[in-house]
């Protein structure tokens, strides 16, 4: 943990926000939580990681966002659908890329395009409807043995092709609001 006090110290970047995600993704295993967290902040869900707690997509997601925001960086939630199962990752603005770049902390990995450039939620959509450009499209996953990833994983064809949402307005992330509360909008659908 000492680690992020040094980055919180300037603004967040790719390489420390992937540094953030290694580091919150190593603290539990992938699985249902016991307890309601939605009104628990980052700090209070690690600790309850210490008591043996476990967390979905959401949670891990919610705590990503909350210690990139922590350090002064802009993060944001992105809703994903697939036929039978919804996901839910996170983008952060990069300076070093003058974009949004995407990471999925519960899977543990972030994409990159050919050249190596990290991909926005709209980049791996736009590039999943093309059959030659989704061959570019090239998976970065983390080392931590509670990373949910495997080689064979196609999260591209499974989620990003059906399109997401991305919420714009995060004071939902701060307040803890519900799924379903008006303040979470306006939100962009693809």
């Amino acid at each position: 943990m000492a680690h992020f006090y040094s980055i919180l110290t300037g603004t967040v970047d790719f390489s420390d926000a992937i540094d953030m995600q290694e580091y919150v993704r190593d603290l539990f295993p992938h699985g249902a939580e016991s307890t309601d967290y939605l009104h628990t902040n980052v700090l209070e869900m690690i600790d309850a990681t210490e008591q043996g707690e476990k967390f979905l997509c959401g949670d891990i997601s919610k705590m990503l966002v909350q210690l990139i925001q922590a350090g002064g960086t802009q993060a944001r939630t992105v809703g994903l659908q697939a036929s039978h199962s919804g996901h839910v990752v996170v983008e952060l603005w990069s300076n070093r890329f003058n974009k949004w770049v995407l990471l999925d902390p519960d899977y543990n990995v972030h994409y990159t395009n050919a050249a190596g450039t990290p991909l926005s939620a709209i980049e791996l959509y736009n590039m999943s409807q093309d059959s030659r450009k989704i061959r570019d499209i090239k998976p970065v996953i983390g080392k931590s043995s509670n990373t949910m990833h495997k080689k064979d994983s196609n999260l591209v064809k499974l989620f990003y092709k059906n399109g997401f949402a991305v919420n714009f307005y995060n004071r939902w992330v701060e307040q803890n609001l519900p799924r379903r509360h008006p303040a979470r909008s306006p939100s962009i659908m693809m």
